[in-house]
């Protein structure tokens, strides 16, 4: 065994966690989304008010490359039609050294749907949202990874379709 490997000290162990949270790296990434939607609930009138709306896709990171996106969003729709969504996302890479997992907790905001297209399913009714990525963790580099990224997403209800783009700082 070599020195410093297969254990591990109080004091190295605290020095690279304080150390590994000021290293922040920027971080960005874009991705292409498909996603369901399930109603959890209804208004009085019949309109979703809450429903879940898992999605997968693939995302080119930097510093991790090619990566699989998986996440499960919860979105609430206020009365005027406007919503949120939150839900975690992970981001899987595909192989080798970049085999790597990082977790973010989302969040989004989105104006009110009938601002936003005419329901034909053109390029007009793709609905923006914006708010962050926090990170919280993952595997391999990632493990004690923190940080947060501004976050953009643009979906097509009718295509169940959406690109998902981030830009930010991790820890790793």
């Amino acid at each position: 065994m070599q020195p410093g490997h297969g254990h591990r000290s109080a004091p190295a162990a605290r020095f690279k966690k304080e150390g590994h949270k000021h290293h922040a790296k920027p971080i960005k990434g874009r991705c292409a989304i498909d996603f369901q939607v399930e109603v959890l609930e209804r208004g009085p009138g019949g309109q979703i008010t809450k429903a879940r709306t898992p999605f997968s896709g693939t995302c080119k990171i930097s510093g991790l490359g090619r990566t699989a996106v998986t996440g499960d969003p919860t979105v609430t729709l206020n009365s005027d039609g406007s919503g949120a969504a939150s839900g975690p996302v992970e981001f899987r890479g595909k192989h080798g050294k970049h085999g790597a997992e990082l977790r973010a907790a989302g969040a989004a905001t989105f104006p009110p749907l009938a601002s936003v297209g005419d329901g034909d399913a053109d390029a007009d009714d793709e609905i923006p949202l914006t708010g962050t990525l926090e990170f919280n963790g993952g595997t391999g580099r990632f493990e004690e990874a923190d940080g947060s990224a501004a976050l953009g997403l643009r979906i097509d209800l009718a295509r169940r379709r959406g690109e998902l783009e981030f830009r930010g700082e991790t820890s790793r």
